[in-house]
């Protein structure tokens, strides 16, 4: 759906590098803004009842109560938005014909089949090490810290 908006985006703000991190910001927001609401649409309701038992109210209840239930939702939303994000970038920097970046390097070498077999492995690389690294560590830590 966020494809067809950038035709629009285009002609307001031109092919430029703008109109991609504008396209990129849509494409990468909406998977993190759905995950967080269905994150909080699971809440049980004995911890809303202890939580009214507490009487904790205001920027406590958010603190102490919202944010801990959404941070799983935040970080799957993360991951899949940043996917679709890496995907969104290399499209859109083809269509609005960027010069630079990912988009136009698989652009330009399509014809060579092991150079851009090269540059996706690196990408998976990245990706998958991006992953290990950062993604899969904040997800079980916040998974543990809901059990608390």
């Amino acid at each position: 759906p966020t494809f067809a908006a950038l035709p629009t985006a285009v002609f307001f703000w031109g092919p430029t590098n703008f109109t991609v991190i504008i396209f990129l910001i849509i494409t990468i927001i909406w998977p993190i803004f759905f995950s967080v609401i269905s994150s909080l649409k699971l809440i049980k309701r004995d911890w809303e009842e202890a939580v009214e038992i507490s009487q904790i109210k205001g920027f406590m209840y958010v603190k102490k109560f919202i944010l801990p239930i959404s941070i799983p939702g935040l970080i799957t939303g993360s991951i899949v938005g940043l996917g679709e994000g890496w995907e969104a970038l290399v499209a859109t920097e083809i269509i609005v014909h960027i010069k630079s970046g990912l988009g136009n390097f698989f652009q330009s070498f399509s014809s060579n089949p092991y150079l851009t077999a090269f540059g996706i492995l690196g990408l998976l690389l990245i990706i998958f090490s991006i992953n290990k690294l950062i993604w899969l560590p904040l997800l079980d830590l916040s998974h543990l810290n809901m059990e608390e």
